[in-house]
């Protein structure tokens, strides 16, 4: 089950976020930014957090956020991100974390004014990115130390597929708001 957290579990998220970051090598469990991906509550009130669940037990999180938004890092207008996915290391392998990515694909699809998903990852995260080309994300690119992968919603990998554009375009900011509130309210 995908679904938006609830603040019963962001000791989960907090815990599953640090140490699939800490085993993978990705910082050291005193580095600085590990703080920042702890911090499930923050997010929560200015991004959105979905767990992933497996039987009665939260065992995966990604932070989803929208162009304009104090989280989104290389979200365009008309693109729901998505960064910080964690996967619980012993349930890692599994199939979670491309269920998980499944998951934001059909999510986004329902949201209106959402033509696309963009992927925040840092370079070195080399086992995401094979994830992410695995199913069908545009290659992904860098200029600074993230890279930005993007898809459309359509999973046909073109970032301007004609299938997503068949409805009228709204203004870029009535668009992006009508996607919130809808993302807020949808749930799998």
């Amino acid at each position: 089950m995908f679904r938006q957290a609830v603040p019963a579990d962001f000791p989960e998220v907090r815990r599953i976020t640090r140490e699939a970051y800490v085993r993978a090598g990705h910082f050291a469990a005193d580095h600085p930014y590990m703080s920042v991906l702890e911090d499930g509550e923050h997010r929560a009130e200015h991004a959105q957090v979905w767990v992933a669940e497996a039987p009665g037990k939260v065992v995966a999180a990604v932070m989803l956020t929208f162009f304009g938004e104090p989280y989104s890092e290389v979200a365009r207008d008309g693109e729901l991100e998505f960064r910080m996915l964690a996967v619980d290391p012993d349930h890692q392998g599994s199939g979670v974390g491309r269920a998980e990515v499944r998951e934001v694909v059909e999510h986004a699809r329902r949201l209106p004014g959402i033509e696309a998903i963009s992927i925040a990852s840092a370079t070195f995260m080399t086992r995401a990115h094979s994830l992410y080309r695995s199913l069908g994300s545009a290659a992904l690119q860098s200029g600074t130390g993230t890279c930005r992968a993007r898809t459309c919603c359509c999973g046909c990998s073109r970032w301007a597929c004609r299938r997503q554009r068949a409805e009228p375009s709204e203004s870029a900011g009535a668009g992006r708001a009508k996607a919130r509130r809808r993302s807020e309210s949808v749930q799998t």
